[in-house]
């Protein structure tokens, strides 16, 4: 038996502190002096907008059978769209250029690598992919929330640097209810072995499944040159290392080893922006 009491406890917390953010597109300052953060923005904006799509891939494979879930998702969706929505308009005032979805990019990834009818033949398994989704979830709203955190600090208007801030604010309630949902859903016998193949095998970041890996580091890799950056970045192993079964992964350490040249090439391509904070 699951901790009921305890996924009743999660989801009434989350319930009580979610709800629209609070900004105005008109107050947010006309800006063009990092050129290259409005490319993220707008990187960021096609990300969010892309819950959707995860979220049809949920229902799909049964995930959303549980009613906790089922009431976390519907203001998560909300809050995301409209995550997705201001992003854009900080886009715009950045002048960014268009971001374009690498469609050829077909490199395995947790979500690309799982096709629609192979979603339908999980329903049978959901009580234990709910583990996989919930840990995933976790992972990804905690790299965007410190990557929302970091852009923050870099931009120049003080209407934006707030509205930043408050986006990292939900995304660390997604990531607090993901993770006690994790704890619950991992005591399913299975459960455990199946999130860590998932992670291992095919984790990367939030947002490369969906804009393309290209794609992903041109708006990215300015932020994951930066040292300061990468250790908050590796914490994503300190988290997991936290959760039952889940030790010993170093995904996020991994991902840097594995992609050493890209961040090599990132390095060479423009050292100005070896260190954003320095801006």
């Amino acid at each position: 038996m699951i901790d009921n009491h305890r996924l009743e406890a999660a989801l009434e917390t989350y319930l009580r502190t979610w709800g629209p953010l609070q900004w105005r597109e008109d107050l947010l300052e006309p800006v063009a002096d990092i050129g290259w953060v409005g490319q993220t923005f707008a990187a960021l904006s096609m990300i969010e907008v892309d819950s959707m799509t995860m979220y049809r891939k949920i229902r799909t494979a049964g995930l959303d059978h549980d009613p906790r879930i089922r009431a976390f998702l519907f203001p998560w969706l909300a809050e995301e769209a409209e995550h997705g929505r201001a992003l854009n308009a900080l886009a715009v005032r950045y002048e960014s250029p268009v971001v374009i979805r690498d469609r050829h990019d077909r490199r395995p990834t947790l979500r690309n690598s799982i096709s629609w009818p192979s979603l339908a033949v999980l329903r049978p398994g959901w009580r234990q992919m709910q583990a996989s989704y919930c840990v995933l979830g976790m992972v990804q709203e905690y790299v965007a929330l410190i990557t929302y955190k970091w852009l923050s600090n870099l931009v120049s208007g003080y209407a934006g640097a707030c509205l930043l801030k408050a986006i990292a604010r939900q995304e660390g309630r997604h990531m607090r209810f993901y993770r006690e949902a994790a704890e619950v859903f991992l005591t399913i016998p299975g459960a455990t072995s199946i999130a860590r193949q998932g992670l291992k095998h095919l984790w990367n970041p939030v947002g490369i499944d969906a804009i393309g890996a290209d794609t992903w580091w041109e708006a990215f890799g300015r932020l994951m040159v930066d040292e300061e950056f990468q250790r908050d970045f590796q914490e994503v192993d300190r988290i997991l290392d936290c959760l039952p079964g889940m030790e010993s992964l170093e995904i996020a350490g991994n991902f840097l080893v594995k992609n050493s040249g890209r961040l090599q090439a990132q390095s060479s391509k423009d050292a100005r922006y070896s260190h954003p904070k320095a801006l």
